[in-house]
């Protein structure tokens, strides 16, 4: 549309002023400032004329060449978190519109803790929009070119939500989550949230009384690992690092056991996340932080989860954990993670294959090479599982693995949240 068309030129007049230093200084003011008044005078949409001047420039910013490409990219990426923030306010079901480049656009764009590295940034914004790129004018970039495109591509979304102490919870998380975010899938196609979250932690609303709740105080570790943004391309490796973090920890917290501190220690270590220090996990899981975390994620994640459940999907009661939803469909998958189905609120889905399978036939061609062998995947993934059970001896995850039935519920209460009512009801059996 119009509105792309003028932030690719935008960029491109900037990046030009880079390459040619010498007809830039014949110009009465910056580029940048340029920029900024032709989108004063010409720029109908009221709205984003206003908030595109709001953006303080100062010195630094008109400083140099460099500043003034950066200094327009991170109010691009601004405006995309606007225009993502209002399209979800709409519909929780709006695809995430992710900050450019991805990880998956410029691996070397990223930090390991996750922060922008600017040089890199701007070296790739140099490559992308100075004019030098055929690739580019074709539009033959994927997941780059396609916020350009009249008709984006539009990411699978696939939200997951366990619960801590479960043990069918634990078999999905290791067998179907964790393979998933180690296949090798772009990320610009896929987008996942996995947080450790179900309906009862809703009537937790005091850090007290989550200390008194062990499923409540269980969580907290992980919803710290799993703080970024939700849902995150599924190559982000700060949720990678989350998710392998609560994969290890779901092992010491299955059926209610406490875990000691060194345990968890060991799975922050394993998976390269900080345990010790202000900004390490014991601190938020101990913390106002976590419980913050865990607050805003049940307002902004479960109950959206909740409502899409009832409202659209039409379950009057709600379903078993743990929630696997690809697409906002709910998705009932055999315990040792060998096929799953769309789940109805009737129980009469047909199972058609693994997570990764349901995956990858949303995946234009070519597919990645891991759709080529998804069984290969989950036996390995089963054989991992084995060995952590037999080492941490969790009988109950160890021989509900080896049934190939669908999960039973770990718990289900009376929820009321104004537009529906879900009913009371207890399931034996987790």
């Amino acid at each position: 549309g119009f509105s792309c068309g003028l932030w690719m030129v935008f960029h491109s007049l900037l990046a030009g002023a880079v390459l040619r230093p010498d007809a830039i200084s014949a110009l009465p003011k910056p580029p940048l400032q340029i920029v900024r008044q032709s989108v004063q005078v010409f720029f109908n949409c009221k709205d984003c004329r206003d908030n595109f001047l709001a953006v303080p420039v100062d010195e630094d910013d008109l400083g140099s060449s460099k500043n003034q490409v950066l200094w327009l990219w991170k109010v691009h990426n601004m405006a995309t978190a606007r225009i993502s923030e209002e399209e979800h306010s709409h519909s929780a079901l709006a695809p995430p519109r992710p900050p450019w480049p991805t990880e998956t656009a410029c691996p070397r764009c990223r930090t390991d803790d996750g922060s922008w590295h600017t040089d890199e940034v701007f070296n790739h914004l140099m490559s992308f929009y100075d004019g030098h790129h055929d690739q580019v004018h074709k539009m033959q970039i994927p997941g780059i070119m396609s916020k350009y495109e009249d008709k984006p591509v539009q990411p699978i979304i696939l939200n997951v939500f366990y619960f801590v102490v479960c043990p069918h919870c634990l078999q999905a998380i290791r067998l179907l989550i964790q393979p998933l975010l180690h296949a090798g899938l772009p990320g610009e196609l896929l987008q996942v949230s996995v947080l450790p979250l179900y309906p009862p932690l809703l009537q937790v609303d005091q850090p007290e009384h989550c200390a008194e709740f062990p499923p409540c105080q269980l969580a907290l570790a992980p919803i710290c690992a799993l703080k970024g943004p939700m849902p995150s391309p599924v190559d982000s490796r700060q949720l990678v690092r989350g998710v392998d973090f609560a994969a290890c920890d779901i092992l010491n917290t299955v059926g209610g056991a406490e875990p000691s501190e060194s345990a968890r220690q060991d799975c922050a270590d394993k998976y390269g996340l900080q345990w010790d220090g202000e900004q390490g996990l014991k601190v938020c899981s101990e913390g106002v932080e976590g419980f913050s975390l865990l607050r805003s994620r049940l307002h902004e994640n479960l109950i959206k989860a909740m409502e899409q459940l009832h409202d659209h999907e039409g379950f009057q009661e709600p379903p078993s954990m743990p929630w696997i939803m690809l697409d906002g469909k709910l998705l009932d998958c055999h315990s040792d993670g060998s096929s799953c189905s769309i789940a109805t609120p009737a129980g009469d889905g047909q199972f058609v294959g693994s997570l990764l399978e349901m995956v990858c036939s949303k995946i234009p061609e070519p597919k990645p090479s891991s759709c080529q062998n998804p069984a290969d995947l989950l036996r390995a993934a089963q054989d991992a599982l084995r060995r952590n059970l037999d080492r941490t001896g969790s009988d109950a995850s160890s021989k509900s693995l080896n049934r190939s039935a669908p999960g039973a519920a770990c718990e289900n209460c009376r929820f009321n949240l104004g537009s529906f009512t879900w009913k009371p009801q207890l399931l034996g059996g987790s």
